[in-house]
This record gives structure tokens, C-alpha cells and sequence, in this order.
């Protein structure tokens, strides 16, 4: 019992570490580059085999490439609001999916496996959002430094089907 105990305690030290490393290292441009690159090119398309599914904390965003046209796939961290979704920009709003959706004036957010129309879509600060996000919610995106985040607003629906926690 003492080693389980040891080895959960090390654990919760270990991510601890992490997301404190994590959150330092989102704040410098040329690591937060770094990070950026390798999400995009490893953990996305790997992430992107379960996201958007049920009982899945990962949303994700369908989009239309401004340029070619295609239609592309991003896994992102979607939290629900009455009337749609509020999305973390960690990396800012220079990425491309967030530029193509915004080019486009729509796409489509899957969550928990249920696909959401959205449009309206409008990037704000952390003041904008403040009071839309659980507490929770709320101090995550303080500790990672976020400050930018997308509004997304559902289409032909009254939102009544999404879960809000708060």
C-alpha cells in the first residue's frame, strides 16, 4: 500500500512539474513554437483518433482550408456555453485552423461525439470570457497564461443539448 501511495504522490509531483514546465514554456516564443510544432506534427494526428468522441475531454474543430479548399480535422479543448462554445488559444491566433474557420465563418465542433454547427466567430480576451467560465475553467487558463480565446456561436439551435458546468 505504501508503494502505491509513493508512486501516486511521485506521479502527482511529476505532472505537477509538467504543467508548471508547461505553462513556463508556453509564455517564451521560441519554445512555445517548439511546442506548437510538435502537437501539430505528433500528438495531434494521434490525438485526433480519439478526440471529439464520447466521454472524451478533446473536441474537434472541422474547418475548410482558406486556400485549397480541403476540408481539415484539429483536436482543441472546447468548453460549452449556453449559446455555443469558448475555445483556449494557447498558441495564439496565428494558427491555421483558427485563421480558416474564421476565413470560412463557420465549421464544426465535435464533442463528446455530438457534431456542433458554429459561427459568429469572434476572438476575445480573458476578460471577455471570465464570467462564462467555470471556476475551474477559469483559474487553468490563468495558470497557463491564456488569453485568448475563441467565441463560438451556435447555429440553428437554442443549445438546450449541451452540458454547461459552472
Amino acid at each position: 500500500m505504501r508503494r502505491v501511495l509513493r508512486t501516486a504522490v511521485g506521479l502527482g509531483v511529476a505532472i505537477f512539474a509538467l504543467s508548471v514546465g508547461l505553462s513556463l514554456a508556453l509564455r517564451h516564443p521560441r519554445w512555445s513554437t517548439a511546442i506548437r510544432t510538435f502537437n501539430k506534427r505528433v500528438l495531434n494526428p494521434q490525438m485526433l483518433r480519439i478526440a471529439g468522441k464520447r466521454n472524451v475531454y478533446a473536441a474537434v474543430i472541422e474547418h475548410t482550408g482558406r486556400w485549397s479548399g480541403m476540408p481539415y480535422r484539429t483536436p482543441i479543448l472546447a468548453e460549452p456555453i449556453i449559446d455555443g462554445f469558448i475555445v483556449p488559444l494557447p498558441y495564439g491566433t496565428e494558427v491555421d485552423w483558427l485563421r480558416n474557420a474564421i476565413a470560412a465563418g463557420t465549421a464544426t465542433i465535435h464533442r463528446h461525439g455530438i457534431p456542433h454547427r458554429v459561427g459568429e466567430l469572434a476572438v476575445v480576451g480573458f476578460e471577455d470570457v471570465t464570467a462564462r467560465l467555470s471556476p475551474k475553467m477559469r483559474r487553468r487558463f490563468r495558470f497557463f497564461g491564456i488569453d485568448r480565446f475563441l467565441v463560438a456561436k451556435l447555429v440553428g439551435s437554442n443549445g438546450s443539448h449541451l452540458t454547461v458546468a459552472h
